[in-house]
């Protein structure tokens, strides 16, 4: 008897600390507009899983508090992709992960390291029978490389068909500051903004990413302390969803002006390569920016690197060189202090005349040839 007492005794207690911890706090919203996630705990008490992945798939976002939603991802990550996972996604993981870590120990390793990591994706696609093992070896290689030249369209790239086959979302495979990286999503959903950035107002459609499984070597490398918060392509925009808050500057500018900055360069300047990219989307940044202006000045003189190699580096060493020119008529300014005494709206009028030069300078090479001009 005393036994049966204290095993009764344990279970209540187990139960009662995972219930604590594991309801999501609530928030605002009425009871009536929430979801009780208690009927998701019962089901998975009941050893019933895979019916509390259904329920939760059943439920649209606008019934989940901020918190229910956090707690969805989890249990999505951690059951629902877990058949996926030990099927491909963590060998994929596993072939990206090596690479990473051998060419950020060894810069000078690149070369080698690409040939390897080509040769290990190329065999994971064959194990998978995604590719004829009648197309030669080096025709795949080729055809990855392609894409990174620019030559192969993204839904002609082996990496974009096989994820996209899987029901997921991914980038094709292509390089990040000279390595080879893996953006990899479950969910996404789309908005259309309308931009005004300097010389036009563009009609741009939005994807917000959510539920990453890999968001890149950045990502990695920093423990997810830094990662890629959105990128543009010639049909849309693309913004993980978790990093903004969409009533932001930062978002409305850093992010939507920017990106479309790129998208509209994109049909403009065809050929334009990145430095010379980030710093026409960096103007149109500070063309925009008012509560964030320091804080971007800031991070730009921090991040400057007069190397064109490093094509974010150089462009903010490049953006921060000509507004100083244009403000304080020196070469380089990197006092903030200065800079916190200049009104945004005059940072603002400089950054959109350096713009409109530039835009000049490219067209008078030719808008359709050129690929680089800044130095």
């Amino acid at each position: 008897m005393k036994n049966t007492i204290n095993f009764t005794i344990a279970l209540l207690l187990t139960v009662g600390i995972f219930s604590c911890n594991e309801q999501p706090e609530l928030n605002n919203e009425t009871i009536e507009e929430q979801f009780d996630f208690n009927q998701v705990y019962n089901l998975v008490f009941q050893g019933n899983m895979r019916g509390a992945l259904e329920l939760l798939d059943t439920l649209p976002e606008s019934k989940l508090t901020i918190d229910q939603k956090k707690f969805k991802d989890k249990y999505y990550k951690r059951f629902k992709y877990q058949n996926e996972q030990n099927d491909w996604i963590a060998p994929l993981l596993k072939i990206f992960q090596s690479y990473w870590r051998e060419v950020l120990l060894d810069y000078n390793a690149i070369e080698s390291a690409d040939v390897k990591f080509k040769t290990e994706l190329t065999d994971f696609l064959f194990k998978r029978n995604f590719i004829s093992s009648e197309i030669p070896r080096d025709t795949i290689i080729e055809r990855l490389d392609n894409f990174q030249n620019g030559i192969v369209k993204k839904e002609e790239n082996y990496l974009y068909q096989f994820i996209k086959s899987k029901g997921f979302y991914g980038m094709p495979l292509g390089k990040m500051a000279n390595y080879y990286d893996l953006l990899l999503w479950a969910k996404q959903t789309e908005k259309i903004y309308e931009i005004t950035i300097p010389e036009q107002t563009v009609n741009v459609k939005v994807l917000f990413m959510e539920d990453f499984i890999s968001n890149g070597w950045i990502d990695y490398s920093t423990f997810g302390k830094k990662m890629a918060a959105g990128w543009a392509e010639k049909d849309a925009l693309y913004c993980v969803k978790k990093v903004y808050d969409i009533s932001s500057e930062k978002f409305q500018v850093s992010y939507l002006t920017h990106e479309a900055q790129h998208f509209a360069d994109y049909i403009s300047f065809p050929q334009l390569t990145g430095a010379d990219l980030e710093y026409r989307a960096k103007l149109a940044e500070f063309s925009a920016a008012k509560e964030t202006v320091y804080e971007l000045l800031s991070k730009f003189i921090d991040g400057s690197d007069n190397d064109r190699r490093n094509a974010h580096p150089f462009a903010n060493f490049c953006v921060i060189r000509d507004l100083s020119k244009e403000i304080f008529n020196k070469e380089f300014v990197t006092d903030i202090k200065k800079w916190e005494k200049i009104a945004y709206q005059e940072i603002n009028k400089a950054s959109i005349k350096l713009l409109k030069q530039n835009t000049k300078n490219l067209n008078n090479v030719g808008a359709e040839k050129v690929t680089e001009f800044i130095k």
